[in-house]
């Protein structure tokens, strides 16, 4: 190594060490001791009882109360349907949706009116008859009681019957004459129009799909664990109910409420979600003039269900509760953990039925990882205190 390359050396050398020097010697930070003497401001909430309605979270689609497949009861070629038959058109109970050919009836029931008139005759020719054996056994005074054949009273049961089978054939034929003409059965709308004009239909032909306009119904899944908060008398056999819903209508802006009650619940719980379905029924989804738009069939809603009214409820907010387990308190100017129990939760609030008491402030400041008796100062406070 040459003298130059010795210097060079010795210069790097007496650099290193001079740094390392003044590493070592340089006073420590007192900022680090400052923030680990400064308690950590937490935003807190005073846990007080309150009156608290519960409402459970549900979704459901929207259902017909009522809804058939509308059969013909003649067959026929179809000549006249009306404006209201088609798909969306709304019908009053009665009403005359399509016509069936009508002469094929018309024709038959002219001749089951001319049976029932040749019964008749028949008939009035037996009583007749009748009456004369009658008369003509009493005139020659013979002995012993004329028989039945005699005095021609079978034959006049079979006239009688006669007439009587003339007369039912004549209302059928009426009937089927009447029913060329198909009524709607209720008041309601028509899902799926299925003929038309010129089609020639049979008694197995399936006309429409209707459903009734009055109400719609919705089945609301809801957990067994929420089933605490429901009304009982939903949960029992014919009991009457005045459980409020409300669905809310997306489709269009703004979200619209349409309010309604909860009628039935279901028989048993799913086995698979272990849900049980609630009915809610919607009355009048339809009418015009009330402000809401119309309801869909198979309309996707939320909906929420009245719960029970709780008188002193501990309500606290999800974010003050960690794993669901538990919660952070401030006592004394220090954090404490405190085991909790929740008796039922939405998506932003919770209620607590063990843990907690009124008066406690309770830490709703997201925390990360703290242990208790971390020393902490309501931030309020803090602000007041700040020179």
């Amino acid at each position: 190594m040459t003298k130059q390359q010795r210097l060079s050396l010795l210069a790097v050398l007496v650099i290193v060490a001079a740094l390392v020097l003044i590493q070592l010697t340089q006073p420590a930070p007192k900022q680090h001791a400052e923030d680990r003497a400064r308690p950590l401001p937490v935003e807190i909430q005073l846990i007080t009882p309150q009156p608290y309605q519960v409402m459970i979270r549900s979704y459901g689609s929207i259902q017909p109360r009522i809804q058939s497949s509308l059969y013909p009861q003649v067959a026929g070629q179809i000549i006249e349907v009306s404006e209201n038959f088609r798909a969306g058109g709304f019908f009053r109970n009665g009403d005359i949706l399509l016509t069936i050919e009508p002469r094929d009836y018309a024709i038959a029931l002219d001749q089951a009116k001319l049976a029932v008139a040749e019964a008749r005759l028949n008939l009035a020719e037996e009583q007749a008859r009748a009456e004369q054996a009658q008369t003509d056994w009493q005139r020659l005074q013979l002995q012993g009681d004329a028989g039945e054949l005699v005095l021609r009273k079978p034959q006049l049961e079979v006239a009688e019957a006669q007439l009587a089978a003339a007369q039912a054939s004549e209302q059928q034929a009426q009937l089927n004459l009447e029913r060329t003409r198909v009524r709607a059965p209720f008041s309601g709308r028509v899902r799926e129009q299925q003929v038309d004009v010129g089609q020639r239909v049979s008694t197995t032909t399936q006309l429409a799909t209707l459903y009734a306009s009055d109400a719609v119904e919705v089945a609301l899944p809801v957990n067994s664990s929420d089933l605490a908060f429901i009304d009982d008398s939903l949960l029992q056999a014919d009991a009457p109910t005045t459980t409020s819903v409300t669905l809310y209508n997306a489709l269009g802006s703004p979200v619209q409420r349409w309010h309604g009650r909860i009628i039935r619940s279901e028989a048993a719980l799913d086995a698979t979600t272990q849900q049980l379905q609630l009915i809610a029924r919607i009355e009048q989804p339809f009418q015009p003039g009330n402000g809401l738009r119309p309801l869909k069939i198979g309309q996707y809603v939320r909906a929420e269900i009245a719960g029970r009214q709780m008188g002193n409820a501990l309500l606290i907010p999800n974010q003050a509760v960690y794993q669901g387990s538990y919660v952070y308190l401030l006592v004394d100017g220090a954090l404490q953990r405190r085991e909790i129990q929740l008796s039922w939760q939405n998506d932003s609030e919770a209620l607590v039925s063990a843990g907690l008491s009124a008066g406690e402030q309770l830490v709703i400041s997201p925390l990360g990882r703290v242990v208790s008796g971390t020393a902490a100062v309501a931030a309020s406070q803090q602000e007041n205190t700040t020179p």
